[in-house]
């Protein structure tokens, strides 16, 4: 793999505990198609390992941490790991870094509430947020190895993640768009 090839972790994968994080083996091109073809979807998704299958997809990822037992062989597994401290997030970041040496993108990151039934409901307060957002920004900028990071741009009517929306609802930014826009 070289420089300008990324490893396939996301954020959430970063954030996994070290001991759950192992090199997924790297998709070859065979019957089917690209290595690069993938798939998000629920391991407790109704036949999940028959829709791997039927598209023939080289790997998957899930909305947890722990890889679906009945995982496909030959179909690499990418955990993702919900949990938002700036100090946890760089020090995964950077074990991440040291297990595979390779470039880091944080394809999507925010702060969400996957219980909120609605934006109301919301455990996590805009100034909370805000705070993360302005001390995880520096610090992935003083990063090297993280090349490209993208903040989730939720709606603010989204339940779970109302307090990380970068727009209100008439487009203007919110505090939390204009330090983003400014870091």
């Amino acid at each position: 793999m070289n420089g300008r090839q990324l490893i396939h972790l996301s954020l959430m994968a970063a954030l996994a505990p070290a001991g759950q994080v192992h090199a997924a083996p790297r998709p070859h091109k065979g019957a089917g198609g690209s290595a690069k073809k993938g798939l998000s979807i629920g391991g407790k998704s109704p036949d999940f390992k028959r829709k791997l299958e039927e598209l023939r997809c080289k790997w998957f990822y899930t909305w947890t941490g722990n890889m679906p037992h009945d995982t496909p062989r030959g179909i690499a597994y990418t955990p993702m790991i919900w949990k938002y401290n700036a100090n946890a997030l760089v020090n995964r970041l950077e074990a991440i870094h040291k297990l595979y040496r390779k470039p880091i993108w944080i394809t999507e990151f925010a702060v969400g509430d996957w219980k909120a039934k609605s934006p109301e409901e919301n455990q996590h307060k805009p100034d909370a947020v805000l705070k993360f957002m302005e001390d995880v920004l520096p610090k992935l900028n003083k990063l090297d190895f993280v090349e490209r990071y993208a903040w989730f741009p939720a709606a603010s009517t989204s339940a779970a993640l109302s307090t990380s929306a970068l727009w209100d609802a008439d487009g203007k930014l919110t505090r939390l768009g204009e330090c983003y826009r400014d870091s």
